[in-house]
């Protein structure tokens, strides 16, 4: 099982859109579950990333975050532990 981690950046429609983040983060959980990948954590962030994920995925984890990116809500960059490689 590969583990990756990934750097958020909200869009300008993340940021209007600020007041839901929470649920919006539970949903993501969820629908990734459904999709073989656990979300380990979240962190949320002050810097040069709004927030910073971790995955562990039996699936390819590409499907699961590209489906919530599509939505708008951020900028993802992802790297995957090469330790589990």
């Amino acid at each position: 099982m590969a583990t990756f981690i990934s750097t958020l950046n909200f869009t300008d429609q993340g940021i209007q859109n600020i007041k839901n983040t929470c649920e919006r983060t539970e949903a993501f959980k969820s629908a990734a579950e459904g999709m073989g990948v656990t979300v380990q954590n979240i962190y949320w962030t002050l810097g040069s990333f709004d927030g910073v994920a971790n995955f562990k995925d039996s699936c390819p984890v590409n499907d699961t975050v590209d489906s919530v990116r599509q939505e708008g809500i951020f900028v993802e960059n992802r790297l995957k532990n090469e330790r589990d490689a």
